[in-house]
């Protein structure tokens, strides 16, 4: 997958969502959650970047077993955002309700499918 058509899905991903959670927050003006719905954007964002880049260069040197490991690696970073995020935001500002989760949670399923696709396509690159 080239740089650019990642940049640009990765782009119209974050516009998307950003759409979507401007919805929300207008529909829902009192509901609590924000800053953790777009720091989570903002967390994932820059795992995929970083990932993105990791993948190309081991996919371009054929370091098969690196390639594997890193895709743990990267499953791993995003249950630790996943599940440390919420966390700390419903420790640190004593958020009520479960509504909290919901937005963040939503960007979260649109990294996980973002994710898939790219790391799917670098691997398919792989194997050509």
């Amino acid at each position: 997958m080239r740089p650019t058509v990642f940049y640009l899905s990765l782009m119209g991903l974050v516009l998307g969502i950003v759409a979507v959670l401007w919805l929300w927050y207008l529909y829902h003006p009192m509901a609590d959650g924000r800053g953790l719905a777009f720091t989570g954007l903002s967390a994932f964002t820059l795992l995929n970047v970083c990932f993105y880049h990791l993948a190309a260069y081991l996919s371009k040197h054929s370091m098969d077993q690196a390639y594997l490991i890193m895709t743990w690696f990267n499953f791993l970073c995003k249950v630790l955002i996943a599940l440390g995020l919420p966390v700390v935001f419903y420790f640190k500002y004593h958020l009520t309700g479960a509504a909290f989760i919901v937005p963040f949670l939503c960007v979260y399923v649109a990294f996980t499918v973002f994710e898939t696709w790219v790391l799917n396509k670098m691997a398919i690159m792989r194997r050509t």
